[in-house]
């Protein structure tokens, strides 16, 4: 029930904004609010891009009366935009690093098995002597 509350906050609150935007109007509480819903939400993508959007207008518009609603509301989704950013970058970071071991950890067993192929390889030549050195022996030597 709370699910289908918070879905429809979310209609309502999106539908009044879009009217607030196409009737140019600069007063965009409804987007504002909006914002900070997706922000608890944690869809940081459209509440930080909605809150920009709200900021943009309040500053070409120079309206005095939401600066400060729309400043505390900003500093906090930019606050959570940037932790999620950073924690992107970390996992970035932790996944190149273990793409770089894998690749060299891989390389240095290549360069293992290589090696034992070319030692196998030579001992497979040298038994071959052996065994041809065997055979001549045997025929010059029959028992």
């Amino acid at each position: 029930m709370q699910n289908v509350i918070v879905t429809a906050t979310h209609y309502w609150l999106g539908r009044s904004a879009l009217d607030d935007i196409k009737c140019a109007v600069m007063d965009q509480a409804s987007l504002i609010n909006l914002a900070e819903l997706l922000n608890q939400d944690g869809d940081l993508e459209r509440s930080f891009r909605y809150i920009r959007f709200t900021w943009q207008c309040n500053s070409f518009f120079n309206t005095r009366m939401r600066a400060s609603q729309i400043q505390s509301v900003l500093n906090v989704i930019e606050k959570n935009y940037q932790d999620a950013s950073n924690r992107n970058k970390l996992l970035l970071l932790i996944s190149t690093i273990g793409g770089t071991l894998f690749a060299l950890l891989s390389l240095v067993l290549f360069v293992c098995v290589k090696r034992q192929k070319r030692k196998l390889s030579k001992a497979h030549t040298e038994l071959e002597k052996d065994k041809l050195l065997e055979q001549r022996v045997l025929r010059h030597f029959p028992s």
